[in-house]
């Protein structure tokens, strides 16, 4: 069989394809433009390292009648707890005999403006044995050492950032004359705290 079409009937037929089988066929795709905004950011970091430490007691182990040994090598040591615990051992040759212990306290220390609720690493350092300006210059050193704290063993600040805590040492005289003179002791020694 032989089919003639018409230009108007192929003109009416192109139409009704592409209305209803081209969107079918996938043949015809909607392009959506985007729209498109870039902007910057900023990151900050503020760092406080640093915080206050200050001595707010000096050590002190009162006055006390303390005597070398001028013949023998005998020591005797006065020894302060950070509880504020003093105690003396004196063998027959040294002495060391508590006169007045109303000034007796341990040292103390206060940290503040720190990091709250932190580990903190406590170093006694540097220790300067007791000596006596006023007297003459020949006169013994008292020796210094056994510094310990009472923060324990891992000392951490509280939810301020702030760690206060006492100190205690031994303290020792030095065998052989000259005698010790009447007159103030000091020395001292650094400390650190650090994270």
């Amino acid at each position: 069989m032989v089919c003639f079409f018409s230009a108007k009937d192929f003109a009416r037929t192109a139409f009704l394809f592409f209305v209803f089988c081209v969107p079918c066929l996938g043949g015809v795709q909607a392009v959506h433009a985007q729209s498109q905004q870039v902007t910057g950011a900023t990151v900050n970091l503020q760092v406080q390292n640093t915080f206050s430490l200050a001595e707010t007691v000096f050590g002190d182990v009162g006055i006390n009648v303390v005597l070398t040994d001028l013949v023998g090598a005998d020591v005797a040591t006065i020894t302060l707890t950070p509880a504020g615990v003093l105690s003396t051992s004196a063998p027959n040759g040294a002495q060391v005999i508590v006169v007045d212990p109303v000034g007796v306290a341990p040292g103390e220390f206060q940290m503040t403006g720190g990091a709250p609720n932190t580990n903190m690493t406590i170093t006694f350092f540097n220790l300067v044995d007791l000596t006596c300006a006023a007297c003459s210059g020949g006169n013994p050193a008292i020796l210094l050492s056994g510094l310990n704290h009472s923060a324990g063993g891992a000392p951490m600040t509280d939810g301020a950032g702030d760690l206060t805590f006492t100190y205690g040492f031994t303290l020792t005289t030095v065998p052989g004359p000259p005698q010790y003179e009447d007159g103030l002791y000091s020395g001292g020694f650094d400390m650190s705290v650090s994270y």
